[in-house]
C-alpha cells in the first residue's frame, strides 16, 4: 500500500512542494502514522480502508493549507504589484496626452480598472482611496511610487 502511494503520479510534485516550503521557510514538516493501534489488520473491511484515506488526505490536506497560507501575503503583493506595474506600462506612452479628451478618459478607465483589481486583494491599499482624476492629474509625483 505505501508503495502504491510513493508511486503514485501527483505524489513526487505534492513532496516537491512541501520540499520547497520547508526549505525556502526553514521550517520542519513531520508525517506521522495515521494508522490507530488497534490489533485489526489494516485494510480487512471497507470502513477502515476509507478512515485510513481519510486520514491520509487530512494530513496531507493540513500540509498544502500551511503551505497555502505561508505563501498567501506574498503572492497577494506580488499581483498587487503586478497590476501596478501593468497600469504603469499601459499609461506611460500616453500620459504626455493626459489633456486631450480621448485619452484621458482611456486613461481614467485604466486607472479605474486597475483600482478595482488592487480593491479585491488589498481594499485599503493607498491608490484605492484617491479618485482616478487624483492619480491622473498628479501621475509624475506617484509614478514613482508604483
Amino acid at each position: 500500500m505505501m508503495n502504491e502511494l510513493l508511486n503514485h503520479k501527483d505524489f513526487d510534485r505534492l513532496i516537491l512542494l512541501a520540499w520547497d516550503y520547508t526549505h525556502s521557510h526553514n521550517k520542519e514538516i513531520t508525517i506521522t502514522n495515521t494508522l490507530d493501534s488497534s490489533k485489526d489488520l489494516p485494510l480487512v473491511n471497507d470502513a477502515q480502508r476509507e478512515m485510513m484515506k481519510y486520514r491520509a488526505v487530512d494530513a496531507f490536506g493540513k500540509i498544502l493549507d500551511k503551505i497555502y497560507d505561508a505563501h498567501r501575503k506574498d503572492a497577494i503583493d506580488a499581483k498587487a504589484g503586478s497590476i501596478l506595474a501593468g497600469m504603469k506600462n499601459d499609461i506611460e506612452p500616453y500620459i504626455e496626452n493626459k489633456d486631450d479628451e480621448k485619452i484621458r478618459h482611456s486613461l481614467l478607465r485604466i486607472i479605474s480598472y486597475s483600482q478595482n483589481r488592487i480593491k479585491e486583494l488589498h481594499p485599503e491599499h493607498v491608490l484605492c482611496k484617491c479618485a482616478p482624476e487624483t492619480i491622473l492629474d498628479n501621475w509624475e509625483q506617484l509614478k514613482e511610487f508604483i
